[in-house]
């Protein structure tokens, strides 16, 4: 692996400017291609994925990876060589529990990711690992103050890193799973903050991604309103906090399940996971729509 870490702030810097330089609802309407297919979206099951800040490490959760285990999630890598992604590896820090739901901060040093491991306080929690160099330390969790005794899902960055959003079915709210934002106070992440009723609903928000400094949230809902079982889903920011959410059109959105978004650093590459079958050898795979 790379040092990710010194280019990271620079590439966090510049993901405004380079949004402006494309249409940035290009997502919209652009036409979904499959992520390495065979090597990344393969027969079995792919799902929410993150790129290191230069764009050439790719971290995604898959089930059905490991040996022996189809229901296990752990999360690989993938390195962009010669033109193509290479053969995945697991994690270092991987286990016999879950692992999934990767994201990495945006000056490239950590990794987060959600698993119910042994040391957490609920179902799944946040957990996050440094990264040095070619090396991983050790994973620590992100406590009490973030975490519950619940579930905590999908954890993802603002661009300047200061703010974490995520999904939680243990803070009260809507319904079932909400979603959630922290501030990062320079020591610590905060006490979380519901998004309101404009993003939540009485069904299920999660998997939440969003652009630049807040100036679009993406998430995966399974409520009514939708083309299919779940949909993705967007809000954007007004002088009340956010506007009503609303599903994101054909063809990204499908008949079927559609969740795991996720906005390249750059901001010129939109991700999602689906189990959409046209041209998908797999159950769920990770697809890709580029700005042109």
């Amino acid at each position: 692996m790379r040092a990710w870490a010194p280019i990271g702030i620079a590439v966090a810097a510049i993901i405004l400017l380079s949004c402006a330089r494309h249409d940035s609802d290009f997502y919209r309407s652009g036409t979904p291609c499959l992520l390495g297919e065979r090597v990344i979206s393969t027969d079995r099951c792919e799902t929410k994925c993150c790129l290191t800040p230069d764009e050439r490490t790719l971290f995604f959760t898959a089930m059905g990876w490991s040996q022996g285990d189809s229901l296990n999630q752990d999360i690989f890598f993938s390195r962009w060589r010669k033109g193509k992604w290479s053969t995945p590896q697991p994690v270092p820090f991987d286990t016999e529990w879950q692992e999934f739901d990767p994201a990495i901060s945006p000056d490239g040093r950590w990794l987060y990711f959600c698993s119910d491991r042994p040391g957490g306080i609920g179902g799944a929690d946040i957990w996050r690992v440094r990264l040095q160099g070619d090396d991983f330390e050790e994973p620590e969790h992100l406590g009490r103050t973030v975490n519950s005794a619940g579930h905590e899902w999908g954890p993802c960055f603002s661009a300047d890193g200061r703010v974490m959003v995520f999904s939680s079915d243990d803070r009260g709210g809507s319904g079932g799973h909400d979603l959630f934002r922290s501030v990062w106070t320079g020591k610590e992440w905060a006490a979380p903050a519901n998004l309101g009723p404009k993003v939540n609903s009485p069904s299920h928000e999660f998997d939440p991604c969003v652009l630049g400094a807040m100036e679009k949230l993406i998430f995966a809902s399974d409520r009514p309103g939708g083309l299919g079982e779940v949909d993705l889903w967007e809000a954007r920011p007004d002088e009340a906090g956010w506007q009503s959410a609303e599903p994101l059109p054909a063809p990204v959105n499908s008949q079927v399940w559609d969740a795991c978004p996720y906005f390249s650093p750059s901001g010129r590459a939109f991700y999602f996971s689906s189990t959409r079958r046209t041209g998908s050898p797999g159950a769920a795979d990770i697809w890709v729509v580029r700005a042109k």
